[in-house]
């Protein structure tokens, strides 16, 4: 069981990766959130949804990341209010199947934010649309999309109640929501995408943007850009909870200030659906960070070291490794003439208020930073650091003196 507990109106995000070794094929995972109360066999479920996702498939070899479960809980009367939460990872068939990386967090909603995010306030007769776009989305393109309900013989049904939205190809449905990007925020859009049943080869794309620029100028910094091209569900049903991520740089960014959009774009082929559009916001720190390792514990200090591997909680959320498994920390250490260079895993994105500092010692016990003499030796260590795909490569240069030994280490600050 892990330390959340299921609180009214919170939205509780779990993401797993999953994988499949080489010499096993055909394998599939279950992951699921769950109450104490009823067991690991019983998904946390209400009139939101069900914290339950089936039938994971990774190909041989590899790794499908952040699979994600969500469970918002009812802001009255929730069937799990105030039990503790468990995750499940099950092999759910076949020989074996992998799993990494598991992380819980918590969000309390904002205001409401999204206007129709299921597209049932347009009432529509059974198998009919409207096709004008729907309330609180706009449309853009020649054709239509808008509102519509299948009768019972269509497929595939919408996956949050009754109605859902289309958009035929080179259309768009688009909303500018309430939310506003703040430095060092995280923003998880997540949408249903489907394609009806006497269709194929439609594809979708979906986005976050901002609304200076517009909906076709997706949000974008060095850590990524909140866009999810070429969504292609196969005929007559839906790939459920389709992501895009943004998180805005804790100094500097491009859209800072901007409200946030939604574009749900039919980008090739006759018609694409679209349902239960979700879009949370996480503050990108270190409480936040720490609190979705469950393997922590009440270890969850910044100089607290929960794994034992003589790296601090802090420094584990500056390298980006999980805090709960030990790890290696600095690696790769050289030396040729007066420089050392090292390498160590840096979190990207980084977490808002947490600082790397690199230091230097000649015994372990007084440490100085870079361009600083002690006993007659300078050590000069240029920032940035060289990083390449998480990994960072440091330099340190003995620029005066000839110590026997000089220690190295990085110090994180933050909270």
């Amino acid at each position: 069981m892990t330390p959340f507990t299921i609180v009214a109106g919170k939205t509780y995000t779990l993401q797993v990766d999953v994988g499949q070794v080489t010499n096993f094929s055909g394998s599939q995972a279950t992951i699921r959130l769950f109450g104490n109360t009823l067991g690991i066999n019983t998904p946390l479920a209400n009139t939101n949804g069900t914290a339950q996702l089936v039938s994971i498939a990774p190909a041989t070899g590899a790794y499908l990341t952040n699979r994600i479960v969500t469970y918002t809980a009812l802001t009255s009367g929730d069937p799990f209010l105030g039990q503790q939460i468990g995750i499940a990872l099950v092999g759910q068939s076949g020989t074996q199947v992998l799993f990494d990386n598991v992380r819980l967090a918590e969000a309390q909603p904002p205001a409401p934010a999204l206007v129709n995010p299921s597209f049932e306030v347009d009432v529509i007769a059974d198998g009919n649309y409207s096709g004008a776009g729907a309330t609180g989305w706009t449309k853009t393109g020649a054709d239509i999309a808008g509102s519509q309900d299948f009768t019972a013989a269509q497929n595939p049904q919408a996956t949050d109640s009754e109605q859902h939205a289309f958009a035929n190809g080179g259309t768009s449905l688009s909303q500018v929501t309430t939310f506003v990007v703040a430095a060092g925020k995280t923003y998880n859009l997540l949408v249903d995408v489907g394609q009806l049943s006497n269709f194929s080869d439609s594809q979708a794309t979906i986005r976050l943007f901002g609304d200076a620029l517009g909906i076709d100028t997706p949000l974008a910094n060095t850590n990524g850009t909140a866009q999810l091209i070429s969504i292609s569900p196969a005929t007559g049903t839906y790939l459920t909870n389709r992501m895009v991520t943004y998180t805005a740089l804790a100094s500097g960014d491009p859209f800072l200030g901007q409200e946030i959009g939604i574009a749900l774009v039919g980008q090739s082929g006759t018609q694409v659906l679209f349902d239960n559009v979700r879009l949370t916001s996480l503050t990108n720190n270190y409480a936040a960070w720490i609190a979705g390792f469950v393997g922590v514990g009440t270890q969850t200090g910044y100089n607290q070291d929960a794994d034992g591997d003589s790296i601090p909680n802090g420094v584990e959320a500056f390298f980006g490794t999980n805090p709960s498994v030990s790890s290696l920390g600095l690696v790769q250490v050289g030396k040729s003439g007066n420089t050392v260079t090292f390498q160590h895993p840096e979190a990207t994105p980084a977490l808002s208020g947490v600082v790397g500092t690199y230091q230097w010692s000649l015994d372990l016990i007084s440490w100085q930073v870079s361009g600083a003499t002690s006993g007659g030796v300078t050590v000069t260590i240029p920032e940035p650091p060289t990083s390449t795909a998480g990994l960072t490569t440091v330099t340190a240069n003995l620029t005066a003196g000839d110590p026997p030994k000089v220690f190295l280490r990085l110090v994180a600050t933050g909270s």
